[in-house]
């Protein structure tokens, strides 16, 4: 099937079961793509293939009956799996359940290449595609971040394939556009092109993936006490070959939707919810759009910032069942 992202048309093609790291242990049967690094999740470990993406890893536990779960996480500089893995945890046995990493980060091929928004979106079409395939219905996503947009495209392009969709923080305060764009790209253009260079590159990706700012960005995403266990793997996934070159394509705007979310979200067709937490401001153009949109519903955790699961997981929890429940009628 031929889908249009970003103005560009491409056949996603998805080849499951390439290679499963719980099988495959040894070094020497390690695909070169796989970063040697430990998994974020405990779980059983799988690759899909999409066409423009290359290998797509995911966490998997399909012990449980009933509608699928795929877990997404957000993007930026030490991105993985780790981030959605009290969701994995807590609804692991119950229903089937796919962390999925996105190209560039975590398991999944991490290639010295351009990456962009349409790469992305193809990902997850096509990943998803295989899962609805698969377990034959219709899936529940849950996003964090910046990936809530690009999964609400998809949703948008293919509705078929998801039941729901509930985003955490879908990136709510961005910038307007042409502020964003007159006093920020300039300097993201030169920050990618650092990055992506081979002299200085691996030395500046280095320093921005600091202990020191990780835990600042981390407390900028955190309410609360930031969690040791995702800023430590944070640093470990960071440390891995070509780590650099997703995270340098997100600072110099690639991997950003052309797009206003106020436009995503007013035509999204699929149950969706919008999880902010108590301290977020959502912009008031966004929210006239949710608001008109029947599909959309918004809700707030106390107690909690961009990380509401990490930092209120029981109020979290009934938040995303009882939208997903009443998204089954």
């Amino acid at each position: 099937m031929e889908l249009a992202f970003e103005g560009l048309s491409r056949t996603s093609v998805l080849t499951p079961g390439v290679y499963d790291t719980c099988e495959h242990d040894e070094a020497a049967d390690r695909p070169s793509w796989i970063p040697e690094i430990p998994p974020a999740i405990l779980a059983d470990r799988r690759v899909m293939y999409a066409s423009s993406a290359g290998l797509v890893g995911c966490y998997v536990d399909e012990s449980g009956e009933g509608r699928p779960l795929v877990l997404l996480h957000s993007m930026h500089l030490a991105a993985s799996a780790y981030e959605v893995m009290p969701l994995f945890m807590s609804e692991r046995g119950k229903r089937p359940v796919y962390a999925v990493e996105l190209p560039g980060f975590g398991s999944s091929d991490r290639s010295e290449r351009i990456y962009d928004a349409a790469m992305m979106m193809e990902a997850l079409f096509s990943v998803l595609s295989e899962i609805v395939t698969q377990r034959g219905m219709p899936v529940d996503v849950v996003a964090l971040g910046n990936t809530g947009e690009m999964v609400a495209r998809v949703a948008s392009a293919a509705p078929y394939l998801t039941n729901s969709l509930t985003l955490v923080a879908p990136t709510v305060a961005r910038m307007p556009m042409p502020l964003r764009t007159r006093l920020m790209q300039p300097a993201a253009h030169l920050c990618e092109r650092l990055l992506l260079s081979s002299g200085l590159g691996p030395l500046a990706f280095r320093l921005l993936t600091s202990r020191m700012l990780m835990r600042a960005f981390y407390a900028s995403l955190f309410g609360s006490v930031v969690d040791e266990g995702l800023l430590a793997y944070a640093r470990i996934t960071s440390r891995a070959r070509h780590a650099r070159f997703a995270p340098a394509c997100l600072i110099g705007g690639r991997l950003r939707c052309a797009e206003t979310l106020a436009s995503i979200f007013a035509r999204v067709p699929v149950r969706t919810l919008l999880v902010c937490g108590a301290r977020d401001v959502m912009d008031e153009t966004l929210h006239a759009a949710c608001t008109d949109n029947a599909h959309v519903s918004i809700a707030r955790i106390d107690g909690a910032h961009r990380f509401p699961h990490f930092e209120n997981p029981e109020a979290f929890h009934d938040a995303m069942t009882q939208f997903q429940t009443l998204a089954l009628g």
